[in-house]
């Protein structure tokens, strides 16, 4: 039976849900896996103090960054191919 399956972490620069700043991936498949990340210019570039204590991401390291407009064909070509493990942590 082959396994095959991409675990998402996903970090927002605020409040808000749809502030994305960071996005990795492992894809996992049979044993063998492979990681994947974007750092991403969130738009606004609004990070709070409380979420850069969190993930450590702060405006200059992404104020030069794409977009999720930019990165999204890329990451939905991995999520349309494989089963989605997702973890929701507050």
């Amino acid at each position: 039976m082959s396994i095959k399956f991409v675990a998402i972490d996903f970090e927002t620069a605020n409040a808000r849900r749809n502030s994305a700043c960071s996005l990795g991936m492992i894809l996992y498949d049979n044993g063998e896996y492979s990681r994947k990340s974007w750092l991403i210019k969130p738009e606004p570039l609004d990070l709070h103090p409380f979420n850069i204590q969190i993930h450590g991401i702060t405006p200059q390291m992404v104020c030069n960054a794409p977009t999720f407009k930019e990165v999204w064909h890329e990451i939905r070509d991995i999520l349309e191919t494989n089963i989605i493990e997702f973890k929701f942590q507050q």
